[in-house]
This record gives C-alpha cells, sequence and structure tokens, in this order.
C-alpha cells in the first residue's frame, strides 16, 4: 500500500518536475510485477532508497516553475566517441574538457558512453558550474530522455542518478536538449583527441620514489586515470584536476611529483628555477638530449640542484602506455631511466 501512496502522490510530474520518473522507477517495476492485489512485494534495497528521498525531500522540491522558458546561465556541449569524451563550457570564455575511456568503458554501449561523457564533463567543470542552471546540448537523442526521467535498464539507471545526485550536492540544474552531430563538432573532436606523450612510471616504480622522497603532494603531468596523487594538473579539464596548463601555477610550497613529455623537461627545469620549487623529476638517461646540458656539471656531475638523485628500471620494466599509443616505441623501451631530486633556492 505505501507504494501505491507514493505513486499516486507523485503522479502529477508537472507539480515536481521529471524526478517524479527517475526516482520512482523502481517502485513502477515491483507494482508492475505483481500477480495479483494481495500478492506481497519484497522492497529491495533500491526501492527504499527511492522512498527514504522521497521522506527526506519531498518539501524541498515540491513545485516547480509552470513556464518552459530557458533560465539557463551556461551552455555545456558533450560528446562520447569510441575512445574518450570531450565537451565544452561557454560562459564568459570557453573551458575544455577532453579525456580517454578506460579499457572497461571503451567497451560499453554507445548510449551509456553518451551518459559517461555527461557525467564526466560534469564532474570536470564542478566547481564552474556549482549553482548554476545550465542548457546542456548532445547528439545522441536517448541521452535527454534518460537523465531525465531514468531508465529501466539497471546500468543506465544507476549513471543517471549518480548525476541527479552530483547536480543536487553542487546546486547544478540541468537542462538537457538533443542536438544534430553536425551541430556538435567541437565537442566530438575534443573526445577524439590523440595524446601521444600519455605516458607514465608503473605505481610500484612511484611508490618505491614516494617512499624515498616523498611523501608527494602534487602531481604535475597526468589525468584522472594515470595520476599518481589526489591532487593533480591536466592538459584538459578532467574529474579532480585542480587545474589546466601547469605552468601557470605556482609550484613552490609542495613536493612536487614531475614526469612531463620528455619535449617540456626544460620548460619544466625553467619553471621550477623562477618558482623556486623543490620536487622529482623523470628523465631519460640521454646525454644528447636538448636537457641534458641543463641538470649536468659536466661529467658524471649533476647540476648543484640536483640534491639527489636514483636509477630506476629500464622503461620496458618501469613504463605504463597511455590509453594512446605512447611517443616511446616497444622496441626503445630498454634505455635507462632517472629521478632527480631537485632543490632550488
Amino acid at each position: 500500500m505505501v507504494l501505491l501512496q507514493v505513486r499516486g502522490k507523485l503522479f502529477l510530474s508537472c507539480a515536481v518536475g521529471n524526478i517524479t520518473r527517475l526516482l520512482t522507477r523502481n517502485c513502477y517495476a515491483a507494482l508492475e510485477q505483481r500477480t495479483s492485489w494481495d500478492q506481497p512485494l519484497d522492497v529491495s534495497l533500491e526501492i527504499h532508497n527511492e522512498l527514504l528521498f522521497w521522506q527526506n525531500n519531498i518539501d524541498s522540491i515540491n513545485g516547480k516553475p509552470m513556464s518552459p522558458k530557458s533560465s539557463a546561465v551556461g551552455v555545456v556541449y558533450s560528446d562520447g566517441s569510441d575512445t574518450g569524451f570531450g565537451g565544452y563550457f561557454i560562459q564568459c570564455g570557453q573551458d575544455f574538457v577532453s579525456g580517454t575511456w578506460s579499457e572497461k568503458e571503451m567497451h560499453t554501449s554507445s548510449t551509456l558512453r553518451e551518459i559517461l561523457a555527461v557525467k564526466f564533463v560534469l564532474l570536470s567543470l564542478l566547481d564552474k558550474l556549482s549553482g548554476l542552471t545550465v542548457k546542456w546540448f548532445t547528439d545522441n537523442q536517448n541521452v535527454p530522455r534518460i537523465i531525465s526521467p531514468g531508465s529501466s535498464k539497471g546500468h543506465l539507471q544507476t549513471e543517471a542518478l549518480s548525476i541527479f545526485n552530483i547536480c543536487c550536492h553542487r546546486g547544478i540544474s540541468i537542462e538537457m536538449e538533443w542536438i544534430p552531430r553536425s551541430q556538435n563538432d567541437q565537442a566530438d573532436f575534443l573526445s577524439r583527441i590523440y595524446d601521444p606523450d600519455d605516458w607514465g612510471l608503473s605505481w610500484d616504480t612511484f611508490q618505491n620514489i614516494d617512499i624515498v622522497w616523498g611523501p608527494h603532494s602534487f602531481d604535475r603531468f597526468a589525468n584522472y586515470l594515470n595520476a599518481k596523487l589526489p591532487r593533480f594538473n591536466s592538459r584538459f579539464w578532467n574529474p579532480g584536476s585542480e587545474g589546466i596548463d601547469s605552468f601557470v601555477m605556482n609550484w613552490a610550497g609542495e613536493n612536487n611529483y614531475v614526469c612531463p613529455p620528455i619535449c617540456l623537461i626544460p620548460r619544466v627545469l625553467l619553471h621550477m628555477r623562477n618558482c623556486k620549487a623543490s620536487g622529482t623529476l623523470i628523465v631519460p638517461l640521454w646525454h644528447s638530449a636538448p636537457f641534458w646540458p641543463m641538470i649536468s656539471a659536466g661529467g658524471d656531475k649533476f647540476s648543484d640542484f640536483i640534491v639527489d638523485w636514483m636509477d630506476l628500471p629500464s622503461l620496458k620494466e618501469a613504463f605504463i602506455p597511455g590509453r594512446c599509443n605512447s611517443v616511446f616505441g616497444n622496441e626503445n623501451l630498454n634505455f635507462r631511466m632517472l629521478a632527480l631530486r631537485i632543490h632550488f633556492v
């Protein structure tokens, strides 16, 4: 009877909104499985959570504007491709989001990837979107129909609820709208970005370094899949990233872990000098590299700002390729890597 009462009271979604469909799906499914009026119902954890939500929130969400006019103060576009997700936020200027799928995510359905793209772009822009009403465009027609009212498919419903909970926690209101693929080309481009420098050291190798020179506090070149520390900078906005373009950040006062693309090592050294920063820098043992004169004092000696160094396993043992093909070919993984302990004063 409780489910029938809840179902009856929440039937008028015009007074509350699409949340009535999103958070009564398990109740409806249970009622529709009855074979007789008096048949007992098993209250699952999902049903219990739905009833608990309405008990705790019905007063606060009762009533919604009848006007269909959008009150959005920002616009977000998102897209999910075979290889990753992308999106961007338009308010004053643009904030770009790009990331690649994990191995598991890559083999899911296109609809789930599109919903995950919304979730990951939302998480990447969380601080910027907090408290806002946002018009959100996607080129997948299923996404607006699933995120607003939910889905009868459990895995899609789980992600729709996850997006709803994130929005509730940060005071975000999303107005989903479908657009043709031809109008979403920039988000599509961001979802397909190829990063040949997406590589890192293995967890075991990093932990060995962290035991000696840690704890490190900030990973300066990472993404949400390979970050070795909770705090990190990324090339594009990612879930959990504290900022993009680490060269505009002040690295002073942190124990920085720095495993950059090889071509950026000279710029890293100059930035650490300017910031008077300390940390661990990972470099290949390449005497002919452009950065080598910057760290060498001649012969076997390092420059004065290198206070210690560690010989790492060969890259073949310590190397973890990213989701894209790495800058290192498989035939070139036997050279040595060094961890340099750097301290500028």
